[in-house]
């Protein structure tokens, strides 16, 4: 999580209500860039290749997902902050049903916690 909190470092001294916009704004850019990619994905293996490229590890039990754990490069980019923890999704086999699930991402409050004590 270390790493992940480094590039925080370059925004010590500044206000906190900048680093607050400027994590914003990193977050919703990253949000649209992972977006506009699946949804330009052509082929269900490209769809496969990102969320392979994304999350490590899923934990399910029953109907419900349990956690996630991302790949180093993902936490090494912010990911744990940037994706949301509660998606629309349809499950396989489901037609055109929508339901909403929580993904609760491993790492994401020491991601956060790292963060805000590089700034303090």
């Amino acid at each position: 999580m270390a790493d992940a909190a480094a590039g925080v470092g370059e925004l010590v001294g500044h206000d906190v209500e900048t680093v607050r916009l400027d994590l914003k704004h990193a977050i919703e850019a990253t949000r649209r860039v992972l977006a506009d990619t699946w949804v330009n994905a052509d082929v269900p293996e490209a769809r496969a290749d990102l969320l392979h490229a994304i999350y490590d590890r899923i934990v399910v039990a029953g109907r419900s997902i349990v956690a996630a754990r991302l790949t180093p490069a993902a936490y090494a980019n912010g990911l744990a902050l940037a994706l949301p923890q509660v998606v629309m999704a349809r499950p396989e086999g489901a037609g055109r049903a929508l339901a909403t699930y929580r993904i609760p991402i491993e790492g994401h409050d020491e991601w956060l916690a790292a963060a805000v004590e590089r700034l303090a």
